[in-house]
């Protein structure tokens, strides 16, 4: 009988037909891999922040100040890149909506030597608009030669006293870092009570692509 060479053989074949199966589904894996991520990188691209720097690096939360009554807060920090376009700052309105009262803000450049400090930027802050724990957004036309460049953002509040005043929280600076100075302009003011070392939550934002020169 000559039956081992055929079983041999279909053996053979099942085996043979076997590994290309296996080569089509490894094929088929790999291409829909790449599908995928070619698909996801555009996404992933887009979703990640871009064009922001922090002022400082925050830890706990130490308290919290109302912008009210005269209320002046400064605070200085270096832009790292051309093309400065705004200012995000973390506020608080007490789980309550805000009313409608004074406050402005204005960007000043610090000369290199820290004697000259002039205005180039500066609005009002609608404070009805701001919400509770959410960034106050503070946006104005791109700086071009923004880069390596020292600014002062002063905010001031009138000197009403509404009852549903917005305000900024505080922070334990995580490192060395530029301190705000918080303090109100008015001499019949309330003094300002707040916690020290404490630093605030703000984010500078760039243009996207920067600007030309």
């Amino acid at each position: 009988m000559h039956h081992a060479p055929d079983t041999a053989h279909r053996i053979l074949n099942r085996s043979a037909a076997w590994v290309c199966c296996v080569g089509v589904l490894v094929a088929a894996t790999l291409a829909a891999f790449r599908g995928i991520e070619a698909w996801a990188r555009p996404a992933f691209a887009t979703a990640a922040p871009q064009g922001v720097d922090t002022v400082a690096r925050i830890g706990d939360l130490v308290g919290s100040v109302a912008l009210a009554d005269g209320l002046v807060v400064r605070q200085e920090f270096g832009a790292g890149r051309d093309g400065l376009a705004g200012l995000r700052l973390r506020t608080v309105t007490w789980l309550k909506e805000p009313d409608a009262y004074g406050c402005s803000w204005a960007l000043v450049e610090i000369s290199a030597d820290g004697r000259s400090r002039r205005e180039v930027r500066s609005g009002t802050i609608d404070t009805t608009a701001v919400r509770d724990w959410e960034f106050l957004d503070l946006r104005f036309e791109p700086i071009t030669d923004s880069r390596a460049v020292q600014y002062l953002l002063r905010i001031v509040a009138a000197p009403d006293r509404p009852e549903r005043p917005i305000g900024l929280p505080l922070y334990a600076p995580k490192g060395p870092c530029r301190l705000p100075t918080i303090r109100r302009e008015a001499a019949d003011a309330v003094a300002a009570d707040t916690p020290q070392p404490a630093a605030l939550e703000i984010e500078l934002v760039y243009a996207a692509q920067g600007v030309e020169r």
